[in-house]
């Protein structure tokens, strides 16, 4: 099957692009190639291309600056897949978009499944929702996939940082009451894969099994690669980020086979790195 894949310089682009590798022929663009704010470019691109699929993996993902860039945020993340949306709508060509847990407050603790109300506290998160909501009006073969807490080569992420922070502190800081799902990106591709090939359309949630807090996560990092590191518990507020987070973002999945068990990614991943600390 012919794919488009949107994004190409991402870190989730790059696992797709080696997951789907030998199964799929996928045409890959960049940011700078395709402009999703540019209907214009979208087009031109579908056209070129006339791929029986598209997987959207841009997205402005700054979640403290965008409360400052407000206006930026929506046009990339509602505008833009609006735009991506009625394009394919219009050709019957099915969509693969990625969104986040940060559609949803935190506030239950039992967590939240395909199906709950959109309750965003961030600018991000509002506009990520908008976006879903663009697709959903304008489109019938869509997949949204909502995942969480990324991690993987190829882009910034949670345990890099713990890395490179390790190598110029003996004291680490991190929050301690914040509970998500660190899902890696590899074996999020490797999902997308198997629901790429199907039909059943509609709302899913993928992260590897399993929840954590960032503290207990980074703990975990360290006690598997054998490190002694000093961590300290701040609390969100400590933190002082200038965007709200969800303290429980752990997305349910009732709808696809489990991924495997968080625990279990991180060695995957902390296995193929070369570390030097």
């Amino acid at each position: 099957m012919k794919i488009l894949l949107l994004g190409k310089n991402g870190m989730l682009a790059q696992a797709i692009l080696s997951v789907f590798k030998g199964k799929h022929e996928i045409i890959a663009t960049s940011h700078s190639e395709c402009d999703i704010t540019k209907p214009e470019d979208i087009l031109a691109w579908v056209d070129s291309v006339s791929p029986k699929m598209v997987i959207n993996a841009t997205g402005y993902t700054k979640v403290d600056l965008a409360e400052k860039e407000k206006d930026l945020a929506y046009k990339v993340n509602a505008e833009g897949v609006g735009n991506i949306a009625r394009i394919l709508s219009d050709k019957n060509i099915p969509l693969i978009h990625f969104s986040t847990d940060y559609v949803f407050n935190g506030e239950n603790q039992d967590g939240y499944y395909e199906d709950a109300t959109y309750s965003p506290l961030s600018t991000y998160g509002a506009s990520k929702a908008e976006g879903e909501k663009e697709i959903i009006k304008n489109m019938k073969k869509y997949f949204i996939v909502r995942t969480s807490w990324l991690y993987g080569p190829g882009g910034s992420n949670f345990v890099d940082t713990m890395l490179n922070l390790a190598r110029k502190k003996e004291n680490i800081r991190v929050v301690c009451d914040q509970t998500g799902c660190p899902t890696y990106t590899f074996d999020l591709a490797q999902a997308i894969l198997k629901l790429s090939d199907g039909d059943k359309y509609g709302i899913y949630h993928l992260t590897n099994d399993g929840s954590t807090t960032w503290f207990d996560f980074a703990v975990e990092i360290f006690n598997q690669l054998g490190i002694p590191m000093h961590i300290t518990k701040i609390t969100t507020a400590e933190r002082n980020s200038s965007a709200p987070r969800p303290k429980y973002s752990i997305l349910m999945n009732s709808k696809f086979p489990r991924l495997r068990y968080w625990k279990e990614g991180l060695t995957a991943f902390l296995s193929n790195k070369t570390l030097i600390l």
